[in-house]
């Protein structure tokens, strides 16, 4: 359904899913199905952002914002992978 899940690893080395707007950094986010992330500080400003590929072929580009935000940038000049396919 290409909704991203976060797990978070504990003290014990267990992992616990992380859900909801406050515990999950990908909450909302919709990339399709097969989604493949992938993080990166693309636009080298010392965050990492995020780049996920999905079935339909297509590179999707999210930048992370100093409050630790993410936004899907989208269209030419705006996306740095926006038709690649």
């Amino acid at each position: 359904d290409g909704v991203l899940l976060y797990y978070e690893r504990l003290s014990d080395g267990s992992l616990t899913q992380r859900v909801g707007p406050r515990n999950n950094p990908f909450h909302g986010l919709e990339a399709g199905y097969y989604a493949s992330p992938a993080f990166i500080d693309w636009d080298q400003d010392s965050d990492i952002d995020l780049v996920v590929g999905n079935h339909g072929g297509m590179l999707l580009y999210y930048e992370r914002f100093s409050d630790a935000s993410l936004s899907q940038r989208v269209g030419p000049g705006i996306n740095p992978f926006y038709g690649i396919d």
